[in-house]
């Protein structure tokens, strides 16, 4: 794809506003009409939660317009990238720790206006990286995601996906998303190899290929697989489960006996983008009620702040302080990034499912 032209947000204030989202393009949510801030969501239960906890409360206070654009995160930092020296394709952005990490070494964002950010300072301090470009705003575990319509036996190891019974059954992502180089990584480290020994990982899901059923780009794709039940069981966000689970799919999340990983969602202000229209959006995303909102039911997605009460029935499985994470794994981000390229390329040349 080429650079992407993008359109400003230029004045606060105004009559009405809107937020454009859902069917449109990323090509289409780009090129949108001036007057807007732009702000890139993972879709699924991320965009609708951030358009009611955070988009819907910014454009009643300050009267903007604001498109969400759904692109994951390694994409944005791609596009970012491509754009320096001009407009970037977003004001803010949202992404993980891996592309976060890269975005900060080539130098792509700006320095956090914290005294814009008054919000900032509730979040928890063990969250945070130890840099000025970047502030947490939710915190997601990664581990396995079932239909209880299509298992009869409920999975409780990483191991559990290679047993006959899942043959045809098992749904993966690839090493572009986060989801996709986790379990990577994981499969890596079960057979003697780590983030920097990638060879275990790539022959461990060698072995497990005659029972997978399908791969994605991404969660939110897998996950409309798994509620489908077109495949039964997979690596998985427990946002995108429990979601799921709502609906009445009969999606069931679990981590692991061998235990989860904690990922934690960043926001940024690349270089070029409105400094304080997109201090004020990371300043919603903060707000208490915002986090309280996205932490509990529908939407699951773990507060970074302190003093944010979720619901008893998401104890467990939405990470709602520092001790919860305490409980769970992290992988070493920063040298994942030393070799995603070759991961992904070896990827595409090695991995290869029959009719997914």
């Amino acid at each position: 794809m080429g650079r992407l032209s993008r359109r400003h947000f230029l004045r606060i204030g105004g009559a009405g506003a809107a937020v454009v989202a859902g069917s449109l393009t990323w090509d289409q949510r780009a090129t949108a009409a001036a007057g807007e801030l732009v702000v890139n969501t993972y879709g699924g239960g991320w965009e609708a939660g951030h358009r009611a906890a955070i988009v819907t409360p910014l454009e009643r206070k300050f009267g903007t317009k604001v498109t969400l654009a759904s692109i994951l995160a390694t994409e944005v930092v791609a596009r970012t990238k491509a754009a320096q020296g001009g407009r970037p394709p977003v004001d803010a952005v949202l992404l993980d720790d891996g592309p976060l990490l890269r975005g900060i070494k080539e130098q792509l964002f700006e320095r956090l206006p914290e005294d814009k950010i008054p919000n900032a300072a509730k979040v928890f301090p063990q969250y945070r990286l130890k840099d000025s470009y970047s502030i947490p705003i939710a915190v997601s575990v990664f581990g396995l995601a079932y239909n209880s319509k299509r298992v009869k036996t409920a999975p409780t190891s990483w191991a559990d996906l290679w047993k006959p019974e899942y043959k045809g059954l098992v749904g993966l992502t690839n090493p572009a998303s986060t989801l996709g180089v986790l379990f990577l990584t994981v499969c890596a480290k079960a057979n003697g190899g780590d983030e920097r020994n990638i060879d275990p990982g790539f022959k461990a899901i060698q072995s497990l290929l005659p029972s997978v059923g399908a791969i994605t780009a991404g969660g939110v794709g897998l996950m409309a697989l798994l509620e489908r039940g077109e495949v039964a069981v997979a690596p998985q966000w427990n946002s995108h489960t429990l979601i799921g689970k709502g609906k009445g799919t009969g999606m069931e999340f679990i981590i692991p006996k061998e235990g989860g990983i904690y990922g934690l969602a960043f926001m940024a202000i690349p270089k070029g983008a409105n400094v304080d229209l997109a201090a004020q959006y990371i300043n919603q995303a903060l707000d208490p009620e915002a986090q309280r909102m996205l932490g509990n039911p529908p939407y699951y997605l773990g507060p970074a702040i302190q003093g944010v009460q979720l619901v008893p029935e998401v104890a467990g499985v939405v990470p709602s302080t520092p001790a919860d994470l305490a409980k769970l794994g992290t992988v070493d981000y920063a040298a994942i990034n030393e070799h995603l390229g070759d991961w992904i390329s070896r990827w595409n040349r090695e991995v290869k499912v029959r009719g997914a």
